[in-house]
């Protein structure tokens, strides 16, 4: 009889967890939109896994058909939003799985992404790496219908995002953890912007600048992108278009660091940007023959520090003078050589 209680025990232990519940019984949020309604109200449209859709693609039945579908709800908190949803559908909605919120640009303008992140803030189940993107589409309009290469729309747009240190225009991502890092410290930041581009094509270029209050400011251009990922130094594998002689020549850089230094002086900030870069021709439109003087390539190297060197002074300008933010973490840097 005493060998029988340890044995009992074991197997009330391997019982499993009492409250687990079945994937059927589970609908898995991939994505979140959200989109200005009428007064203060906002929609949130949330696409849901549909598992048996996943697993039976491939069968002619289901050929076409996304193993997802999209449902939207209207209201003045995003608690209340996930709770009507389940009063349309049977399934309770789970966010461990969410790939991306994407918010349209009219709500960031209110000044409100504490707010209206909140509970996604505070969801033990959400991820913190779960990207944020921000729209001047209707967000709703871009979750729909599936792009090849993936099984799900947000799934799309994570993988799309996370190309990001090849392409100059595209911000590097921002996360919801970023956000709540970003909140308590009062900076400015930037949240990459997500368009609609050919059919049910999304295109991630440019972004949008966020300031200490964590309001919409303004947007950035493709180009003055380019320049921001130059200052941050997110550049790495990227590859910049460099005229010479009225053709064009790529440059490809395997290599790139931003060095930023600090001085005070005459009760003024002073701020100097270095860049140091690695690269190759990528492509070339000139003259092959003049590829081989060392006086040309020389030439060619004037132009691109001259390329790289007007972007950054670009951004800059326009942070400083139009903007008003502080998007570079200078301000992190002035208070780390006054502690």
């Amino acid at each position: 009889m005493k060998k029988a209680i340890p044995l009992f025990l074991i197997l009330i232990l391997l019982s499993g967890c009492w409250d687990s519940k079945e994937i059927e019984e589970i609908g898995f949020v991939m994505g979140v939109g959200l989109d200005p309604a009428e007064g203060d109200a906002f929609e949130t449209t949330f696409q849901i896994a549909i598992p048996s859709q996943l697993v039976q693609q491939s069968s002619p039945a289901n050929k076409g058909k996304p193993p997802f579908i999209n449902v939207s709800s209207v209201g003045k908190s995003n608690f209340k939003n996930i709770r009507q949803i389940g009063a349309r559908r049977s399934r309770t909605l789970n966010f461990e799985h969410l790939q991306v919120i994407v918010i349209h640009t009219e709500l960031l303008e209110l000044g409100i992404l504490e707010h209206i992140l909140d509970v996604y803030l505070r969801d033990h189940e959400m991820r913190r790496r779960t990207l944020i993107l921000a729209s001047e589409d209707p967000v709703k309009e871009l979750l729909k219908n599936q792009l090849p290469l993936e099984s799900f729309k947000a799934k799309s747009i994570e993988k799309i995002q996370e190309n990001y240190q090849r392409v100059l225009s595209m911000p590097k991502l921002t996360s919801i953890g970023d956000i709540s890092r970003y909140i308590p410290k009062e900076t400015g930041y930037i949240i990459p912007l997500i368009s609609k581009f050919e059919s049910d094509e999304v295109i991630i270029e440019g972004g949008a600048i966020i300031n200490g209050s964590d309001k919409l400011v303004g947007l950035l251009n493709p180009l003055e992108t380019e320049g921001y990922n130059r200052v941050i130094g997110e550049t790495n594998q990227s590859v910049t278009e460099v005229k010479a002689d009225d053709e064009v020549f790529v440059y490809e850089s395997y290599l790139m660091n931003s060095y930023i230094s600090f001085e005070h002086t005459n009760d003024e900030n002073t701020f100097h940007i270095t860049i140091k870069t690695e690269g190759a021709i990528g492509e070339s439109w000139l003259n092959q023959k003049k590829l081989s003087e060392n006086k040309f390539l020389f030439k060619l190297q004037t132009l691109i520090e001259q390329k790289i060197e007007k972007e950054i002074n670009g951004i800059v300008k326009v942070m400083q003078e139009e903007y008003y933010t502080d998007v570079f973490g200078f301000g992190d840097i002035i208070k780390s050589e006054n502690s």
